[in-house]
């Protein structure tokens, strides 16, 4: 993807590997990562699609506590 968008727009882009940029910044794959650990403990981690998948997990469960965020965002 990285070189395509180098042939496409003519400009050097720099920065790391984007696969290793999504495992690291993507909240979700972080987890999942992190999970290989056993001394770790995470939160349980859902990834949803779009705003329906949200609403539909809401209302299935009402007495859950949960934290919703962007996947790629910083400071959330």
């Amino acid at each position: 993807m990285k070189n395509e968008i180098e042939i496409q727009t003519k400009c050097k882009v720099f920065c790391g590997d984007f696969d290793l940029l999504i495992k690291l910044h993507s909240k979700y794959n972080y987890i999942k990562y992190l999970e290989n650990f056993d001394y770790i403990r995470l939160p349980k981690t859902y990834l949803f699609n779009n705003k329906n998948e949200v609403l539909e997990f809401i209302n299935k469960n009402t007495k859950f506590d949960y934290v919703l965020k962007p996947e790629f965002s910083r400071f959330a």
